[in-house]
């Protein structure tokens, strides 16, 4: 897989595997009914990878991730835009939720 064809498909297999997990989530289900696998993802799929406590700190809703996450301008510097889904992973350890982008 190259390029964009490999991007694509990344983001259905994500989109698949989201759909798995949170069907059961009315708010994700109707969400994710928005991507349709035949056409190209409307949306960025990102892998935020977090230490403890802050990944806790993050699912518990004591904190939100902030529009830094690295102090050099590289990926994902300007690549996540709004609607974007951001699956939430603990480092050396499983995606532990999955969340939506929204800009201030």
């Amino acid at each position: 897989m190259e390029g964009a064809n490999s991007t694509e498909s990344l983001n259905s297999l994500a989109i698949a595997y989201l759909k798995k997990e949170v069907g059961g989530d009315a708010s994700w289900r109707r969400y994710l009914n928005h991507f349709d696998l035949e056409e190209p993802i409307p949306y960025g799929i990102h892998l935020a990878v977090f230490i403890e406590p802050y990944l806790q700190f993050i699912l518990d809703g004591q904190k939100t991730v902030e529009s830094r996450f690295s102090a050099n301008r590289s990926a994902p510097y300007q690549q996540v835009g709004k609607g974007d889904v951001v699956l939430l992973k603990r480092t050396g350890g499983p995606v532990m939720g999955v969340g939506s982008v929204f800009l201030e």
